[in-house]
């Protein structure tokens, strides 16, 4: 089998020097050898372009294709219910056409699918390929060691809608999710005609978005709801089937409550358990993300309010995040600045 050719021509100290990176990373990207970030790579053929040094494969290397090479590449990887996944989705389907300079290609996995070792080994394996890493993830040990390895390689990663502050991330972008929790007490108490009773709590897998809601749902009720007693209800894989199922059995025990907070996915399934009890327009129910079969809900008046934020713009901001650090700039304040929940009533769904 005849050897592989090696690229030996000028300029290896050059280059590196140029690029900002060393010779040996130079010198594997010129031969195309692996274990070489994608951002390393763009610097080596940026650096080649601006010096008129030929990359092999590649027979002229001019602005067009620099500026090609220049294109950022981002991951996002998300582990959450259906409804979620489908707006993420949607939002990066919108930001990939508008956008000219950077990509995002997703990759998206139901709430039952999730492993830890797993998904951590994606983002490991994805720091090696992409610029940076959008996550929205549940808080694990494995998570947060993956995420501390790839900011050690200058990948940053961003957290969108839940966060994993216990790591070394680049930064969280979305709402504040202690306000819509308690936004959420608030909406309920307002709403109830009542003083006193049962009110359902309902989470899921350890999100931190969703131990920040139940913080801020759990203080306001203290503050300004006494009356209200709370019942916890934990269903595993935030999707309607089981949320229907979880919700049944806690209606059993609990046959007439005040209200459901739902902290997590399966809107649908606790909407339909509610309606078979026979408590639609009795039992309030409030819930988060303004996903169509949300709105659906509200507009038929199951739900009360969804409390629930912009995930078009979480996407443009976080990828403006990473833009910036990438060419090792102070991303913009604007794009730091955790959001406030909006709120949906079926009064305000278009």
């Amino acid at each position: 089998m005849p050897r592989k050719a090696s690229w030996q021509g000028p300029g290896l100290a050059a280059i590196a020097a140029e690029a900002e990176v060393s010779t040996s990373t130079v010198d594997r990207v010129m031969n195309g050898r692996p274990n070489v970030s994608a951002r390393s790579r763009e610097a080596v053929f940026s650096a080649c372009a601006r010096l008129g040094i030929a990359v092999p494969g590649v027979p002229k290397i001019d602005a067009p294709v620099a500026q090609r090479l220049l294109l950022r590449r981002v991951l996002l990887l998300s582990d959450a219910g259906e409804t979620l996944n489908e707006r993420l989705a949607s939002a990066v389907g919108t930001f990939n056409r508008r956008a000219q300079h950077l990509r995002i290609d997703a990759e998206l996995q139901k709430t039952s699918d999730f492993n830890a070792k797993t998904f951590a080994k994606r983002i490991v394996e994805a720091a090696g390929d992409y610029d940076g890493i959008l996550l929205n993830s549940r808080d694990d040990p494995f998570v947060r060691r993956a995420i501390n390895a790839a900011q050690s390689k200058d990948v940053p990663v961003v957290c969108i809608t839940t966060d994993i502050p216990q790591s070394n991330r680049a930064a969280y972008v979305g709402m504040n999710q202690f306000s819509a929790g308690a936004m959420a007490a608030y909406l309920m108490g307002r709403f109830s005609k009542v003083y006193e009773g049962s009110v359902i709590l309902v989470a899921s897998a350890p999100y931190v978005c969703q131990e920040q809601r139940e913080s801020g749902f759990r203080r306001v009720l203290r503050a300004e709801f006494p009356g209200f007693h709370i019942v916890e209800s934990i269903h595993s894989l935030d999707d309607p089937d089981s949320a229907y199922a979880n919700m049944r059995r806690v209606l059993q025990a609990v046959p007439a409550p005040i209200g459901v907070y739902n902290t997590a996915g399966g809107n649908t399934g606790i909407a339909r358990a509610i309606s078979d009890a026979g408590l639609s327009g009795k039992t309030i129910f409030i819930g988060h993300e303004g996903s169509e079969s949300s709105i659906r809900l509200l507009e038929t008046g199951q739900m009360e309010a969804v409390l629930t934020h912009d995930i078009d713009g979480e996407i443009e901001r976080s990828s403006a995040i990473i833009a910036a650090l990438c060419d090792a700039q102070t991303p913009d304040e604007r794009h730091l600045k955790t959001r406030r929940p909006e709120i949906l009533t079926r009064y305000t769904t278009e």
